[in-house]
């Protein structure tokens, strides 16, 4: 369940409009499904990351059952996937798996 500081989405609508509202700061989203058991030990740990680096990265989640279509136009066949983009939408960095540390490392890098 998303904090105050992610963004549930579920369409490529949805993420052009935050990538248009957002002209300058990089994305990260979190691509999880909830019967994923390594996705729901990661998904607190993606939250805490995404409070500390408020202002500096857009944190976004995609449950993959409900955001299907977005989940294969990015190539998700791996749950958790962790992808980065640029503010125009081009994937930057990415990271699949459960390792909090490389999940922390994904954010401080990719951060503004």
């Amino acid at each position: 369940m998303p904090s105050g500081n992610t963004i549930e989405i579920a369409s490529k609508e949805e993420l052009v409009d935050l990538l248009s509202e957002n002209p300058t700061m990089n994305i990260i989203i979190d691509f999880y499904a909830t019967w994923c058991g390594p996705c729901r030990l990661l998904g607190p740990i993606f939250e805490n990351l995404a409070e500390k680096h408020a202002g500096k990265i857009i944190a976004i989640k995609v449950d993959v059952e409900e955001g299907e279509d977005l989940s294969n136009e990015m190539g998700i066949s791996t749950m958790p996937t962790f992808l980065v983009l640029d503010s125009k939408g081009n994937k930057i960095d990415e990271m699949v798996g459960s390792s909090k540390d490389k999940l922390a490392a994904l954010f401080t890098k990719n951060s503004c």
